[in-house]
């Protein structure tokens, strides 16, 4: 037990990756990464920084995954499924720092822009009302919001199937399809499920998000007037 305890302080704490360590070896790099440009979004702070590649969007997009694979960072699989309205995108989450990375490659004339974004979410000053359903018992609850995103993120003693089931029984009952796997959608809301594992229990972020272009969910009739 002293072991693992100990073994577990030093996950806890682990350094959180650097912009400049991602930047450092993007394959086929044309120019100097851009200064560093910080953001405050709904009182998160978003630090990005961008270069030019003479390399394909997708051939980036398999660097930085491995990149961020490489570095202990949390990739969603249901990420695929996912895709930005322009160019390509991989996120990955730091468990241990609350901090969230992203590369999005955007196409240009002579190949590819990369910029690179982190945002500290552990600075954002967190609700525990939560932005849709979470599985009974769940507790830790957390709920973070920036820009047209939302999430809720918590732990909960259950399994993957158990979870994944309770989201498709739950939200097929109030008129959303299943878009993609662990992907729900009605009109222009749009709910993600990922859950990832853990010690004694899961892991489950529940995001929700507004499609551009989609229609919005119609809203329901007014109630009859008593007689």
């Amino acid at each position: 037990m002293q072991l693992s305890l100990g073994v577990l302080g030093l996950l806890a704490a682990a350094p959180a990756p650097s912009l400049d360590g991602f930047l450092r070896d993007v394959p086929g790099m044309t120019s100097q990464p851009t200064a560093p440009a910080v953001t405050t979004v709904d009182g998160i702070k978003v630090v990005q920084r961008s270069v030019s590649s003479n390399r394909s969007a997708h051939e980036l997009q398999k660097h930085f995954a491995a990149a961020f694979d490489a570095a202990g960072l949390y990739i969603a699989p249901e990420q695929d499924e996912v895709k930005p309205l322009v160019g390509l995108q991989i996120s990955g989450l730091d468990t241990e720092n609350l901090l969230s990375y992203s590369a999005l490659l955007q196409p240009a004339a002579k190949g590819t822009t990369v910029v690179i974004a982190y945002a500290d979410l552990g600075k954002k000053k967190p609700t525990r009302e939560p932005i849709g359903p979470v599985f009974p018992g769940a507790n830790s609850i957390t709920s973070f919001a920036v820009e047209n995103q939302k999430a809720t993120s918590y732990a909960v003693d259950a399994t993957p199937a158990e979870i994944k089931a309770f989201y498709r029984e739950t939200f097929a009952g109030v008129g959303f399809t299943e878009a993609a796997p662990n992907v729900f959608q009605k009109g222009n809301q749009q709910f993600t499920v990922t859950v990832s594992p853990g010690v004694s229990e899961r892991y489950v972020l529940l995001k929700l998000e507004t499609v551009p272009g989609a229609p919005a969910p119609a809203k329901p009739p007014p109630p009859a007037p008593k007689k």
